[in-house]
């Protein structure tokens, strides 16, 4: 019987299992890919172009075999870690053989993304995966980052169009509702993404890039929204509540950027055009679907706010630049604040497009004001701290009239709330990276010096929007997702920051003892912000109380770590001792599973975690190149042979469970 409980409190933890099987296989994938990358850096003296090539696509191909393999074995987890990476490993291959190996142009790279593209939406069908079509989604903008000339442009859209094509259609055959919405919120971000990259191609003409983008942006709308459509037509006219927000994101943004491309390139006439032209569309939309079904089905509604928002589109052309920032802004707020007060809902959800149209007008003066250069002497700017204050005022008065008025409790107030304070963010870091960046350099201060207080201070205020957002009882549920969002961004910021304090010289950087003080503060501060973090998490979810201390004194040692490592107090960058910390991590795994001690494999998961930590941030600065290339490709395997090992427990487990 003891020998029974003994076994029962030494077996395999679902949360050990997270971290051996899934975390661990991931982190040895992307060290693989890293390998792979710094192999194309460093091979150059020993082989061609095209045998680099055909080795980085081959090392993709293999571990999609063995993704497959695990697959049928039954170890899922592992072989999803596989399947993942060598999807993503194709991708960046187009980008490798363009800019590392220069064996192809940005046609080439477009077609091998395009291959790419194909083999991971064939083994989404294959394995009925969902996660796997939004991975080849998401990595499908990787290849526009080697567009060099109109052909490949093109290319690259019509790559993006079937690929946007492909995740539709899967998601209306098997009902992936969330791919649906991914897909569109992605189209407006790839689009805003490759817009500048498309400028930048073809410089010296702005209508061609402006017409492609806009058709690039009516053909991936035109397929999410029919999608939607379908579906209502075969519901008489009834749209469920992704499909709603499927149109109108898709349409909206249509609206939002044909209106500023063509006012900016072609000038007002043309602009006013478009809007009459994409009004009409919806006019004739909303007679279809009022004469084939009722005026009041969704789907006539939904058409009727885009004839709505298009014709104040219409009317906002006729203005300024500035003024039209500025109502859009105003009449978004109006809207919005008016359908709240008369309890009309159809005049929320225009106030929420509208808000959404104003805060996207914001991002595209953030990107005008970084490259207005392009334009030449086309388009004015808008003054920043202006800009910035509307902004705040839009986002965060709401907010505050929401709280007066009592008006919290639905989840469109929480979403909002959620994105104010992203939106507050991601202010403050533009502010803070455009103009604290100037007003520093113009005093004459050292340029690595002030890269480095402007990054500490955006980990400073991502970690204190992480706790205000902990602590806003308004968010209700949603508090804890945007807080641990928050604070992992601030402390994405906090890592950059010590990657350049460890990487500078103080000759270039003149670093003195109160900036040293200031970046060992922000590390220490750090410390509560995972606090917080593995409180929140334990309140939610009892069973992770136990570990609070583990993950806050391992975190702690890691921060320890990275104070001595940045300011040269210890030598602790050899690879030597992460090897022998991978070593011992890989023992005291294998030893905790044959002597069933949960104990010494827990310490041997965070010690490899520790070293994997260590091996990205320090052992990668300091080794030549073909080093960092072993390196990474034997860890990564390394820890491959740890999550297959807890693969291989997970298959035993699942076969005790059915006996």
């Amino acid at each position: 019987m003891n020998d029974r409980n003994n076994r029962q409190q030494n077996s395999v933890s679902s949360g050990e299992m997270f971290v051996g099987l899934n975390l661990l296989s991931k982190i040895g994938v992307i060290f693989i890919i890293i390998g792979v990358i710094a192999f194309s850096a460093t091979s150059g003296y020993y082989l061609s172009g095209g045998v680099r090539m055909t080795l980085v696509i081959f090392v993709g191909i293999i571990m999609l075999i063995a993704g497959e393999i695990f697959y049928r074995k039954g170890s899922v987890i592992f072989a999803n870690a596989l399947i993942y990476g060598g999807v993503a490993e194709l991708y960046i291959s187009a980008l490798i053989g363009k800019f590392g190996f220069q064996v192809f142009g940005g046609g080439g790279a477009q077609f091998v993304g395009l291959f790419a593209a194909a083999v991971s939406f064939f083994l989404a069908n294959r394995y009925k995966s969902m996660p796997l079509t939004f991975v080849a989604l998401f990595c499908g903008i990787l290849p526009a980052f080697a567009i060099d000339s109109n052909f490949s442009a093109c290319i690259c859209l019509c790559c993006l169009i079937a690929e946007h094509a492909a995740a539709a259609v899967t998601a209306y055959n098997r009902n992936y509702r969330p791919l649906n919405i991914a897909g569109a919120v992605l189209m407006c971000y790839e689009t805003l993404m490759i817009a500048p990259l498309f400028y930048e191609t073809v410089r010296n003409e702005l209508k061609i890039p402006a017409v492609i983008l806009i058709l690039f942006m009516v053909c991936t709308g035109f397929i999410y929204t029919c999608g939607a459509l379908l579906s209502g037509i075969h519901s008489d006219g009834a749209l469920s509540a992704s499909e709603i927000a499927v149109v109108i994101t898709t349409q909206a943004f249509l609206v939002f950027f044909a209106n500023a491309n063509l006012y900016f390139i072609f000038g007002k006439t043309v602009d006013l055009v478009a809007m009459i032209v994409l009004a009409l569309i919806y006019l004739v939309c909303v007679i279809g679907f009022s004469l084939r079904f009722s005026s009041k089905c969704m789907a006539s509604n939904v058409f009727i706010n885009l004839l709505l928002v298009t014709a104040a589109f219409s009317v906002l052309t006729l203005l300024t630049r500035e003024a039209n920032y500025y109502a859009i802004h105003g009449l978004a707020a109006a809207v919005l604040v008016v359908g709240v007060l008369i309890e009309r809902n159809m005049l929320k959800i225009w106030g929420y497009v509208l808000l959404g149209i104003a805060e996207l007008d914001f991002f595209v003066q953030i990107v005008v004001n970084r490259y207005y250069e392009l334009f030449e002497h086309e388009v004015n700017h808008l003054d920043n701290t202006i800009m910035y204050i509307v902004n705040m005022a839009l986002w965060l008065g709401i907010m505050i009239f929401y709280i007066i008025r009592h008006n919290t409790d639905g989840i469109m107030f929480k979403i909002f709330a959620c994105f104010a304070l992203f939106n507050t963010g991601v202010l403050l870091s533009v502010i803070s990276y455009n103009d604290m960046f100037r007003a520093l350099i113009g005093t004459g201060m050292n340029r690595g010096f002030v890269t480095l207080i402007v990054v500490l201070v955006c980990a400073c205020l991502w970690q204190i929007l992480g706790f205000a957002a902990g602590k806003m009882k308004y968010l209700g549920g949603a508090s804890m997702p945007a807080s641990l969002s928050f604070y992992g961004v601030g402390l994405v910021f906090l890592g950059i920051a010590n990657i350049i304090r460890s990487s500078a010289n103080r000759s270039e950087i003149m670093l003195d003892g109160l900036l040293i003080a200031i970046t060992i503060a922000v590390n220490v501060i750090s410390v509560l912000a995972v606090l917080d973090i593995t409180k929140q998490i334990s309140e939610k979810a009892p069973k992770f109380a136990k570990a609070v201390g583990l993950v806050v004194s391992l975190y702690g040692v890691m921060t320890l770590t990275t104070i001595l490592g940045t300011n040269n107090f210890v030598r602790f960058t050899s690879y030597i001792i992460s090897i022998i910390y991978i070593v011992t991590a890989a023992v005291w795994i294998f030893v905790g599973f044959k002597k069933l001690n949960a104990l010494l494999r827990r310490f041997g998961l965070a010690l490899a975690l520790l070293v994997s930590v260590k091996l990205f941030l320090f052992d990668f600065i300091q080794e030549d190149a073909m080093i960092r290339t072993v390196l990474f490709i034997g860890f990564g395997i390394t820890l491959l042979g740890i999550g297959l090992g807890y693969g291989t427990a997970e298959v035993k487990l699942r076969q005790n469970n059915k006996k």
